[in-house]
């Protein structure tokens, strides 16, 4: 998974356009896209205030995950939350932290 289908899957989790997410970061609106289709990247300024605006980890929007087993986790999550309504993302929320409890009252 590259640094262009993690932004992308990002910004549409907040249902945000290219155009809006560019306002938000202070760049043009064809720069998002160079980003998400990985033609460009950004610099080191920019990738800190992407992270910081979505609250992840810079590793995270890198595409590492730690691991083989972590990284392969998180790309099968990105993929299944890619485009999900808001209720179904709400219904997931709820269920992983049901699972969470369980795994810890056990």
């Amino acid at each position: 998974m590259t640094f262009g289908d993690i932004l992308k899957i990002l910004r549409k989790n907040k249902k945000m356009t290219q155009s809006d997410l560019a306002k938000e970061l202070n760049v043009d609106r064809s720069t998002i896209g160079k980003w998400e289709n990985d033609s460009s990247t950004p610099d080191f300024q920019k990738l800190l205030k992407i992270a910081a605006f979505f609250d992840v980890e810079t590793d995270f929007l890198l595409g590492n995950f730690k691991g083989k087993k972590r990284r392969a986790i998180m790309e099968k999550i990105l993929h299944v939350i890619y485009d999900l309504t808001s209720e179904e993302e709400e219904k997931l929320i709820e269920y992983a932290k049901f699972l969470r409890t369980q795994r810890l009252t056990k």
